[in-house]
């Protein structure tokens, strides 16, 4: 059976194997990318742990965001990004984080300026406690605290895989 790719802008179809290969990748690389966006089935916050995301070095030093969905967007002020930071430098819809499990990925949505974990441009990475990653000229911190008896702390000895699944 032939497997058959729909086009919503022309509401054409045409058969996979009709594209050229970069075609087929492009496509591919943007579906892994709107996974962690839409959270396909299988997302899912840990129930023990609390994850948040913070700016540390840029425009919106200071900002705190506790993840409260598996999936969260990253972008500029001003978008639809579900975590927005004052930066110009990056994109309306920049980057995504998606937690699977322990497994929290970091995704670059075709950014203009890229995505930075330590010195290397990334589209996809694995992130754990205390990750840092770069957008634009902002810094951020990737933390993993563990809820007991009501109060989150932070645990040095549990960390997030970060192993292929």
């Amino acid at each position: 059976m032939e497997m058959q790719i729909t086009h919503t802008a022309d509401e054409t179809q045409e058969s996979l194997w009709d594209l050229p290969p970069t075609d087929i990748w492009q496509r591919d690389r943007l579906g892994l990318c709107e996974l962690v966006v839409t959270a396909p089935p299988g997302f899912a916050l840990p129930k023990d742990k609390t994850i948040a995301i913070s700016v540390i070095g840029g425009p919106s030093k200071g900002l705190i965001r506790r993840l409260v969905k598996p999936h969260v967007s990253i972008g500029r002020s001003g978008g639809s990004a579900d975590i927005q930071v004052d930066d110009q430098e990056v994109s309306d819809m920049h980057c995504a984080v998606g937690v699977k499990g322990n497994i929290i990925r970091l995704c670059d949505l075709e950014s203009d300026s890229g995505t930075y974990v330590e010195t290397r441009r990334v589209s996809a990475a694995p992130l754990e406690h205390f990750s840092e990653f770069r957008i634009g000229s902002s810094v951020l911190l990737l933390t993993v605290l563990v809820a007991q008896g009501g109060a989150t702390v932070v645990d040095n000895r549990d960390q997030f895989e970060t192993g292929e699944e």
